[in-house]
């Protein structure tokens, strides 16, 4: 299109209005970083915001995508989304990041039906924890991701990641290695600035060419069969393989990428507390286990920054509820001041209800990914969960 920006004219007007800044940042989970990609302020230029939709939407003629529906990630991608949409004249959906409280109440807004292919768009990608959890969304909807499209690759492993955990392609317009070439033959940035950042981006690269999704074909590589007694004795990349449950398996898969089994009890009481104890440990754990209740300062905000920190962290959230009741424990566990269901991936729960509390928690979890873990044994003086009540019959 006749006026646009060049890829080498979008870089220098981005770190010329501060969409791309070095220094020292603190993201919105806590890391510090040396490079900060800030695509929010593009809106208040429309050449640039022009520009870049139009690389983008030549991106995705390129790969020949086949889809139906574009969706942009909520929120810095919605522009991006909305220009593709109404220049080309292509469906777009609205997905809100929480579930709204009034009205209809709905997560997705738009006209679809079940089987429409999505394009997610998206502005930057980093190690792929949003999209990850975009893209699941989406499967649980009935709606398969056919690709991602991106503006910025940060080189942290997302684009790589996201092909291995789930066969989509993500298809990015501009790289940093790229920005950094540009940046520097206009003088904006030295050499060692340049150096800075790619050790820190270097080392806080998500590696995840270890992954595959062909688990029919690792079962049989594992030699593995639903009577083999040994299981315990395979690896945690063998065990991922056979394991039927969506959460056991990217647990499994966590603890062989990282190399780790440490799961962590942050119970702390301020938000602030737990977050900064995450983004200490988070690369070291594969689970962080916290009680909300115990919380002063409970928030959506602290949601959202928690898993943010998960996501890029690569580790579970566990809710150590400890359920135990019938009749309620939907709206414990689906509603209330804390909507657990939202953002943990585990909770756990005393067996001594039965059958019926396990059933609720599976009405509520099951469609969203999570799981359950009972309590069979407590470390208490005087506890009565021992002996026959820890026996599985």
């Amino acid at each position: 299109m006749a006026g646009m920006l060049s890829i080498d004219e979008i870089v220098i007007h981005l770190f010329e209005v501060q969409g791309l800044k070095f220094g020292n940042f603190t993201m919105r989970t806590g890391e510090q970083t040396p490079v900060y990609i800030d695509m929010r302020v593009i809106c208040s230029y429309p050449k640039l915001t022009s520009s870049i939709c139009e690389l983008m939407w030549k991106e995705v003629e390129r790969v020949k995508s086949k889809y139906d529906i574009i969706v942009g990630v909520p929120y810095t991608a919605l522009p991006l989304a909305s220009y593709i949409s109404t220049a080309y004249d292509v469906p777009m959906l609205l997905k809100r990041k929480e579930q709204k409280s009034y009205g209809t109440k709905k997560t997705l807004e738009g006209h679809y039906k079940d089987g429409d292919r999505i394009l997610i768009v998206d502005d930057v990608v980093m190690t792929g924890g949003a999209l990850l959890e975009t893209i699941d969304y989406f499967e649980q909807e009935g709606l398969p991701v056919a690709d991602v499209v991106a503006f910025f690759d940060r080189e942290q492993g997302g684009v790589e990641r996201i092909k291995a955990l789930t066969g989509t392609n993500v298809y990015c317009v501009l790289t940093i290695s790229k920005a950094f070439e540009v940046l520097e033959a206009a003088g904006k940035i030295s050499r060692a600035t340049i150096d800075t950042t790619k050790r820190y981006l270097s080392d806080n690269r998500f590696d995840g060419t270890a992954y595959t999704r062909n688990l029919d074909s690792k079962r049989e590589n594992t030699g593995y069969s639903s009577g083999n007694k040994n299981r315990q004795l395979l690896s945690y990349k063998s065990r991922a393989d056979i394991s039927s449950n969506p959460v056991g398996r990217r647990l499994f898969e966590i603890m062989d990428m990282k190399k780790t089994n440490l799961a962590l009890s942050a119970d702390l009481t301020s938000t602030d507390a737990i977050l900064q104890f995450a983004a200490k440990v988070g690369s070291c754990i594969c689970i962080l286990k916290i009680h909300a209740d115990i919380l002063v300062d409970f928030s959506s905000d602290f949601v959202v920054k928690l898993k943010d920190l998960a996501n890029n962290l690569n580790f579970l959230i566990f809710e150590d509820r400890k359920f135990a009741d019938i009749g309620i424990v939907k709206e414990q566990y689906g509603g209330g001041a804390y909507k657990i269901v939202d953002w943990a991936d585990l909770v756990n729960a005393h067996a001594v209800v039965g059958g019926a509390m396990l059933e609720e928690l599976k009405q509520v979890g099951l469609p969203k990914g999570r799981a359950a873990v009972m309590v069979a044994e407590m470390s208490v003086q005087g506890t009565l969960a021992m002996g026959d009540y820890s026996i599985c019959k």
